[in-house]
């Protein structure tokens, strides 16, 4: 067993999301008294690699809540998608329910992901003095494209501009 794994029998306390970033932040914390305008100050000489590594953290959460959030406008729509075409049969019963499961984990993901964002920007504000701004996502347009069953099924009014549909499901 390595020094850096726990003993077996050893119940280590539990770090809190805070408490990691405090050990984060704490890290890149070296304080200097410096002479501004004629009185000394505590200035942090770590300062900018403190914001930079505190900033990278948030910025990556806020991309993956965002790709999360994408992920469940998706599968809400598959879960209504596999709700609409159930036929009563144990193969439906067992896609619906995976797709529901996956649908319990992204929800769970999104709400984990924004409380940690939440408490990252305090700890951000606290330790740089700034409220940290989430990165504004642009939305991605979708990618069009077309294949043979696609154009073959247009003839019947699937997939044309004029009948609405959900995920690639014509709508009820």
């Amino acid at each position: 067993m390595s020094k850096n794994q726990p003993s077996k029998t050893s119940n280590p306390k539990a770090t809190t999301l805070v408490e990691a970033l405090e050990v984060l932040a704490n890290h890149f914390e070296m304080t200097e008294t410096k002479m501004i305008d004629s009185v000394p100050t505590q200035v942090n000489v770590l300062a900018y690699a403190q914001k930079r590594i505190l900033d990278g953290i948030l910025y990556s959460a806020c991309l993956t809540l965002k790709r999360t959030q994408d992920d469940l406008d998706a599968k809400r729509a598959d879960v209504k998608a596999k709700a609409r075409s159930h036929r009563g049969d144990e193969l439906s019963e067992l896609a619906l329910n995976r797709a529901i499961d996956w649908l319990e984990r992204l929800e769970l993901q999104e709400a984990t992901l924004a409380s940690f964002i939440a408490s990252a920007s305090a700890t951000y504000e606290a330790r740089t003095g700034v409220a940290y701004v989430p990165p504004v996502m642009k939305a991605q347009p979708k990618a069009e494209f077309s294949t043979p069953a696609m154009q073959r099924a247009a003839r019947f009014g699937i997939g044309s501009p004029e009948v609405p549909q959900s995920a690639g499901v014509e709508a009820a």
